[in-house]
C-alpha cells in the first residue's frame, strides 16, 4: 500500500481528469529521451491542437508535416490512457513492426521515468505488449489487414498509415 501526499494526491488528480489530464501529464510527467538525456516533453501550440484533436473525437485524420513530435506525443498519450482510463486497450500500428517498436521504446522510457506515485504497476512486459494492473494494455503491431482481428479497442493509433504496404 502507496501513502500518498496531498501534493501527489492532487497531482494524481489532475493527471487523471479526463478533459485537462492528456496535456498537463504530457506537460508535466512525460520524458523522451535526448542525447543528454531524460529531458520533459515539450508542448508546442501545434501539438496541443493535434492532442485536442485526437482526444476530444472518437475518429480523426492529422495530416501533419514530418519531425514535429507526433509520434513521440502519440506514445505518451496512449501511455496516458494506460495509467488513467483503466480497461484501456490500445493498439498502435506502423508501416513495419520496427517502427512500432520504435514507439514502443517511447512509452517505455516514459514509463521508466515517471515519479513513482504515477505509476501503475505492470502484469506483463513484453516487447509488442505493455499489461498494466488496472487492466489497460498497449498493444504494438505493423499495419496488415489481420492485426486488429477479434480485439476490442478503445484507441487505435496508426502512425505513418501513408507509408504502409498496400499490397499486404
Amino acid at each position: 500500500m502507496i501513502n500518498y501526499t496531498v501534493t501527489q494526491l492532487a497531482e494524481i488528480k489532475k493527471c487523471m481528469d479526463p478533459i485537462i489530464g492528456p496535456e498537463y501529464f504530457l506537460t508535466n510527467y512525460f520524458s523522451v529521451n535526448r542525447a543528454s538525456g531524460p529531458s520533459k516533453f515539450i508542448m508546442h501550440d501545434y501539438c496541443k491542437n493535434y492532442l485536442a484533436n485526437i482526444h476530444s473525437n472518437k475518429q480523426s485524420i492529422n495530416l501533419l508535416s514530418r519531425q514535429l513530435g507526433k509520434t513521440t506525443l502519440t506514445a505518451g498519450y496512449a501511455l496516458w490512457a494506460a495509467l488513467f482510463v483503466s480497461y484501456s486497450s490500445i493498439m498502435i500500428m506502423s508501416p513495419t513492426l520496427y517502427m512500432s517498436k520504435n514507439i514502443m521504446q517511447i512509452i517505455r522510457f516514459g514509463y521508466n521515468n515517471l515519479p513513482d506515485f504515477l505509476k501503475v504497476d505492470l502484469v506483463r512486459n513484453q516487447v509488442a505488449l505493455l499489461e498494466f494492473v488496472n487492466d489497460s494494455e498497449i498493444v504494438i503491431s505493423s499495419i496488415t489487414e489481420s492485426a486488429c482481428r477479434g480485439r476490442t479497442l478503445s484507441l487505435l493509433l496508426i502512425d505513418d498509415l501513408a507509408h504502409a504496404n498496400t499490397n499486404e
